[in-house]
């Protein structure tokens, strides 16, 4: 692909051709044509609908230089996901967005953000979501809280935590070939108004092939969170699990933590994670990096039992045995 594709499909009715034609190839080969219905919008209808991408409605930029603005279209909330053009770009950033469509096209979980349409006439498909109305879980955890946002308490955050589990798992045991996410993290987590979470943006996800039970090879690189995979199965999204319950409980970003600790000067985040959790597991050290502020006003944090168990939870999730 490349400059060529972009020199010989140069208006939109060829857009719509050849996007077309990779989009259908890209449904047969990952749900055997099964997906949800995928209404088709217009550049025009989306450049009204986000008031021609105003930057006062992006909702969050991320990977491959996604970004994601609220809008209104025939007096509907929605998110439109678009690549910024001002960015170079390369053949794999077209298989990540079809991966995006092909994917959450198939998706029917509370816990997993629904794909409504998608806009073929443009070089890159730009995609679009329902709309949730509280920002992504990093914007909660770690950022900036707008004034009427309170923070997250220790029982919505496991609330959360079981729920994204619960989307992991249908990802995992959902479909006849198991879907690996590689990408968990707060950033890739909306809340809703009532803080459901929803699971969004499949951009590097991949199916295990028929009859394996591993990924053998990855197209371009693999955002899979803060400590990485060693594994192309759905052990690296357990991995990245235990790292979204590292920062729900901390509030704090892994390479944060490893800033301010001796060993992270010395190991890689995976294996700072592991030592660090490997501590603070045997020596019952839970209570130094719960986030304060989970306590809410003057409440009370859960049983030193339940931190207890979420600690040992988080360290089963990066154990190299696959029973665990």
């Amino acid at each position: 692909m490349g400059k060529n594709w972009e020199k010989k499909y140069d208006n939109k009715e060829a857009f719509i051709m050849k996007n077309g034609a990779d989009l259908l190839e890209q449904l047969i080969a990952s749900s055997n044509g099964k997906y949800n219905p995928i209404l088709g919008f217009s550049t025009e209808e989306l450049k009204i609908a986000t008031n021609n991408y105003d930057e006062r409605y992006l909702i969050k930029e991320d990977f491959y230089f996604q970004k994601v603005y609220k809008g209104f279209l025939q007096d509907r909330s929605i998110f439109v996901m678009k690549f910024d053009h001002e960015y170079p770009m390369d053949s794999n950033a077209y298989q990540y967005y079809f991966n995006n469509i092909a994917f959450a096209s198939q998706m029917r979980h509370k816990n997993i953000l629904k794909l409504i349409g998608c806009c073929l006439e443009t070089q890159l498909p730009i995609l679009v979501f329902e709309s949730v109305d509280y920002m992504t879980l990093d914007y909660h955890i770690c950022g900036l809280l707008r004034p009427h946002f309170d923070y997250l308490l220790l029982t919505q955050r496991l609330k959360i935590a079981m729920e994204i589990a619960n989307a992991v798992a249908y990802l995992h045991v959902g479909f006849s070939r198991p879907i690996v996410f590689f990408g968990i993290r707060a950033s890739t987590i909306l809340l809703d108004e009532e803080y459901v979470p929803k699971l969004c943006d499949f951009s590097v996800a991949e199916s295990i092939p028929e009859g394996e039970t591993r990924i053998k090879r990855l197209i371009g690189r693999v955002s899979s969170g803060e400590i990485g995979p060693d594994h192309l199965d759905e052990r690296t999204d357990v991995y990245s699990f235990s790292a979204l319950l590292f920062v729900l409980l901390s509030g704090q970003r892994i390479h944060e933590f490893m800033a301010n600790d001796r060993l992270g000067h010395e190991n890689t985040p995976k294996r700072w994670f592991w030592e660090y959790l490997k501590k603070y597991n045997e020596n019952y050290r839970y209570i130094e990096i719960v986030d304060p502020r989970t306590a809410g006003n003057g409440q009370c944090l859960k049983t030193e039992q339940q931190l207890q168990t979420f600690a040992k939870l988080m360290f089963k999730c990066i154990s190299e045995s696959a029973d665990n």
